[in-house]
Parts: structure tokens; C-alpha cells; sequence
């Protein structure tokens, strides 16, 4: 859920480590990074925490033209709290890659230190390195096998995976050490919840709360539980002493609590309330995040993107390209479908869903750092050159293939990719992609009242949403024009009134053959391991169609947003 660790990042012992001005890097969070690198994190918070001043050295008086003034500075020496303080802001603000790469450095001044290693771990999980971030824990449990947390944390890389079975087996020594501990059993309880065993987990945490001051996390989940069984009211009375008591609570945490409240509010049809709740929590989640999405920023970016790719460009960058028709890429809005189309391709015996991969968007950032926007963008072609193409190719099939074994058709559905085809036309020239489309108000709608894992704060405004879904959507176009990539839109209403009709349709699109098992999508075993999840295990539905209905002109703001601009 993106708070598990950071739920317990109060006040550490670090009479180990040299102490330094630690609240004065938080500021420094926001600014723009030169690189996504650790040496670049370490020196920006060294440089924020320190009292040490450049050293000027004047240019020689000369009748000639002046010279640039140089600057020396000393070498920086490590500041171990600022930079966890550091590497806490940034995952509690969902940025885990850049987290990770802070905390790395604390540990290369004091190797093993254990609460850096759990949030380095606890980072690197998040960004898409689960394998890494095991490895970390298990070392850590070497040097102290009565560190269970570790276990913990074990556990929840496996859940990331969607491999259920290895996540209970992780979180057994954790509760077998501490059977009674809230932490260990409410991650139990989101276990039972993934499997589809919402009323286990409930009873599992009910008792809890009759303690009188039960613990956060357990009346978050127990409250995210009930809204997922009909028992929305019991959820909101679970969740009102933590609210009560929000200024105690983590910032993750805290949100987390706000965005299920206006989701119970919604279960409740308490409307106004529900959508009061929703901004309450997102605009909560923007000071967190440090500040609000620029759509306008975004919107130039996105005007450069189309213009920097055009047939010749993707024909001289795909010169390297792997010739696989393996992956296939599903895009779109968040919230548009797209774990719905994943789940019903995976009921194939012959396909493998993956879920959310951050492959392509772990590249992108690599080649072409965002200088600390949240999404970054491919907007020079002209650095796909050499072998980096084929090594990308060569990464993503291996990765493919590690989890999907020998399945024809592997999917990485990660909505955002949309924002980089023309790097995968690059890469897999003959990938193929779904485009999922949803009514825009009923996208907008359900994406703000949802708290997503990861730094997607253009979901925290309505009129963000708004001018987002419009720039994807034109973004969306410009590929349709310029990529022969095989590609297939599924509009969401279409596929919940005429399921066996649009199924078919993306069978086929896959040059597979028809099976029945694909009707049956919500009976498979398999987790998708998004906001999701708990749909796309039920027979297919209606109701999510026209939500944005029940709000009427409260989201003028984001009908606006769709048109203003426009041409």
C-alpha cells in the first residue's frame, strides 16, 4: 500500500550515526535533482544540512576580457541523518527510485545500519526491484536473525509480485516471533484481502479493535474491509478515532485514512460528503507530495514529445531493435480498465499478465532524468543510440520471461507506458498494445478517490485530471499516426455490455486461440496487484459505469479542464 515501512518511521535511534540539522534537507526535497543518482542526493542534502560556505576565487585583474569566477568547494563529508531524513520525505512522497538511492548512500558511511536498510529495501520493492530488495532483507536477518520486520518486509515484496503463497510463507516467522503484533497482523489481513477472503481478514482484525486504542493500520485496513463488504458504516465508525487522532499519524498513513473515508462515504451514497472527503485527502496528499502537479509544464512537455517523434525519427531508433512479438503493452488512464483487459487475457492458458511493470519507466528515467518532475519523459530521441536499444530489449524480454516462463503473449500493464510508445516502437517493433478508454468524467472521477502508490499527483486536482486525460488523449493520437505498432482500443462500456464480443476481439488481436476460460476471468487465482484487485475478481459489472453522475456539477472544474485550451 506504499506505507508499510514508512508507517513506522517515528523517531529513530541514530545515536549511532553523526547527528547533523536534518529538518534542514526537507525543503531540498523539492527542488530538482541534477541526476537520479546517489552522488548527486548526497551532495544536494550535504550542501543543505552544512554551514560550510563556497570559497571564491577572483580572476586576475587584466586588461583583457574578464574571466569566469571559479568555485572550489571542500569535499563534502557525509551527514548520515540528513540523508535518511532525506530518503524518509522522499518515499513518503512516492518517490522511491531517488529514496533508495539516499538511503544507499547512508549505508555506504554505516553499512548494516538496520533502519536504512529496511527503508533502502522497502524503496527498491517499490521501484520495481523486489529481487534486490530481498536480498537486502536477507542480509540483514543474517546479521540479526531476531529482526523480523525483515520477514515482514519479505512478504510484501512477494505481495507486489502477486505471489500470494511465498507472502504468507515470508510473514509466518514474523508472526510466529510476535503473534499479537497490529503491524504483522494487519498485513495478514491485506493478505486474506488479496485472496479474496474479506470477511477472514475482517474477523481477523476485529478483535483488535475492542482494545480501545487499537492500532491505525488495523482500523485503516478493517475499515477498507468492511467498504469492500457492504458494511460501510461499521467501516466509518472503525475509522473515526484515527482520524480523530490524525496529526499523530505518518503522512502516508494519514492519507491513506483520509482516501477511505471519502470511499466509504461514496459505498454509503453520502455524495457531497464523499467528494468533500476525496479533496480533502488529495489536497492533504499534495503537501505531502510538496506541491501540485504544473499542467502546464506538463502540457509543453508533451507538445515537445510529438514533435521529437516522427516516422524517421522511430525508423532511426528502431535500427537496433528485437524483433519478439512477446510483449504486450496495455495503456491508457489509470482507472480505465486496463487490469480488466489484463485479467481476462491472462485467464488464457496460453498468455501471462505481469501487472503494473516499471520496466519501461525505470529506463526512461535512467536516459532521461525528469530533474525532479514526476514523470519523465523520452524527449530526445537522439539517446537511443548505440547498443542501449538492444540492451533495453534484451532486459525487458529476460524480465518477460522470468515471469511469464513459456507463455506466448506476456502484458505489462502499466498505464503510463502510454506516454512512452515511441520508445517501445523502438525497442519491439512488433509489441503490440491495447489502448483502454473509459468515459473521461468516470475515469477523472474514480482516479480522485484513489491514493495511488507512487508520485501520479496530477490525480490530486480535478482540473489536473482534467488537462491530463486531454493531453494523453492527444498524445494517444499522435502515436496512432506515426507508429505501424499493432494496436487495439477497448473502450470500457463496450466491454462490460458486450463482454464476449470485445473478449473475442482481444483474443484474436493477439493471434491466439479462443477459450471459453477467458469469460471467466474472476474465477482465476491470480492477483492483480492494483487498486483493482478486489473488481476484477467478480463477475463483470455496471455499476462503475455513469459514476460521475452522482456528483453533477461539482465537477465542473474538471469538465472545464477537458475543453479549456482546445482548439
Amino acid at each position: 500500500k506504499g506505507d508499510v515501512l514508512v508507517g513506522d518511521l517515528g523517531d529513530r535511534d541514530f545515536r549511532d550515526l553523526h547527528l547533523g540539522p536534518a529538518d534542514k534537507v526537507v525543503e531540498q526535497v523539492d527542488r530538482p535533482l541534477e541526476r537520479l543518482q546517489p552522488d548527486g542526493i548526497f551532495c544536494r542534502a550535504h550542501l543543505a544540512c552544512s554551514k560550510v560556505q563556497p570559497k571564491y576565487t577572483a580572476a586576475p585583474a587584466s586588461t583583457a576580457a574578464p574571466r569566469t569566477e571559479r568555485i572550489t568547494m571542500p569535499p563534502p563529508k557525509p551527514d548520515a541523518k540528513a540523508l535518511y531524513a532525506m530518503a524518509v520525505k522522499l518515499f513518503e512522497r512516492g518517490r522511491y527510485a531517488e529514496s533508495a538511492a539516499a538511503a544507499e548512500m547512508v549505508l555506504r558511511a554505516h553499512p548494516g545500519h538496520a533502519e536504512t536498510t529496511l527503508l533502502r529495501g522497502s524503496a527498491l520493492a517499490r521501484s520495481g526491484k523486489p529481487t534486490e530488495a530481498r536480498r537486502l532483507f536477507a542480509g540483514l536477518l543474517r546479521a540479526d536473525p531476531a529482526e523480523h520486520r525483515c520477514h515482514h518486509e519479505i512478504s510484501l515484496t512477494h505481495l507486489l509480485e502477486g505471489n500470494l503463497a511465498e507472502a504468507h510463507e515470508a510473514l509466518g516467522p514474523a508472526l510466529a516471533a510476535e503473534p499479537a503484533s497490529p503491524l504483522y497482523l494487519a498485513a495478514r489481513a491485506e493478505l486474506f484481502q488479496a485472496e479474496g477472503r474479506e470477511a477472514e481478514a475482517r474477523d481477523l482484525l476485529a478483535p483488535l479493535l475492542g482494545w480501545g486504542s487499537a492500532d491505525p493500520r488495523c482500523c485503516i485496513v478493517f475499515a477498507e474491509l468492511c467498504g469492500a463488504t457492504g458494511r460501510a458504516a461499521e467501516g466509518l465508525e472503525a475509522l473515526a478515532p484515527v482520524l480523530e487522532s490524525a496529526a499523530t499519524l505518518t503522512g502516508p498513513l494519514e492519507r491513506r485514512a483520509l482516501f477511505a473515508r471519502a470511499a466509504l462515504l461514496d459505498k454509503a451514497e453520502r455524495h457531497p460528503e464523499a467528494l468533500d472527503a476525496a479533496t480533502e485527502a488529495n489536497e492533504r496528499a499534495i503537501e505531502l507530495r510538496g506541491g501540485p502537479f504544473d499542467s502546464a509544464a506538463h502540457t509543453q512537455r508533451i507538445d515537445a514529445l510529438i514533435a521529437a517523434w516522427d516516422r524517421p525519427t522511430i525508423a532511426q531508433s528502431s535500427r537496433r531493435s528485437n524483433p519478439s512479438d512477446l510483449p504486450v503493452f496495455i495503456v491508457g488512464m489509470p482507472r480505465s480498465g486496463t487490469s480488466l483487459v489484463e485479467q481476462i487475457i491472462a485467464t488464457h492458458p496460453s498468455a501471462h499478465g505481469c501487472g503494473e511493470l516499471g520496466l519501461v519507466t525505470g529506463f526512461v528515467a535512467e536516459v532521461w532524468p525528469a530533474d525532479g518532475l514526476p514523470l519523465p519523459l523520452a524527449l530526445d530521441p537522439g539517446l537511443l543510440g548505440g547498443s542501449r536499444v538492444s540492451r533495453f530489449a534484451s532486459g525487458v524480454l529476460g524480465e518477460l520471461r522470468t515471469r511469464g516462463g513459456d507463455a506466448t503473449r506476456i502484458t505489462d500493464k502499466n498505464p503510463l507506458n502510454l506516454l512512452h510508445l515511441g520508445v517501445i516502437a523502438s525497442a519491439f517493433p512488433n509489441a503490440r498494445i491495447i489502448h483502454c478508454r473509459r468515459d473521461p468524467l468516470d475515469t477523472c472521477t474514480s482516479c480522485f478517490f484513489h491514493d495511488f502508490v507512487g508520485d501520479l499527483r496530477f490525480t490530486n486536482r480535478l482540473d489536473a485530471l482534467g488537462r491530463f486525460y486531454r493531453d494523453a488523449d492527444r498524445l494517444m493520437a499522435h502515436w496512432n499516426t506515426v507508429l505501424d505498432l499493432p494496436i487495439l482500443e477497448v473502450t470500457y462500456e463496450r466491454l462490460v455490455a458486450e463482454q464476449e464480443a470485445v473478449s473475442r476481439g482481444l483474443i484474436e488481436f493477439l493471434g491466439l486461440p479462443w477459450d471459453e476460460a477467458c469469460l471467466r476471468f474472476h474465477e482465476t487465482e491470480r492477483l492483480a496487484r492494483t487498486a483493482s484487485n478486489q473488481q476484477v475478481r467478480k463477475p463483470m459489472y455496471a455499476s462503475a459505469v455513469g459514476r460521475a453522475a452522482r456528483y453533477g456539477d461539482r465537477l465542473d472544474p474538471l469538465c472545464a479542464a477537458f475543453t479549456a485550451g482546445a482548439d
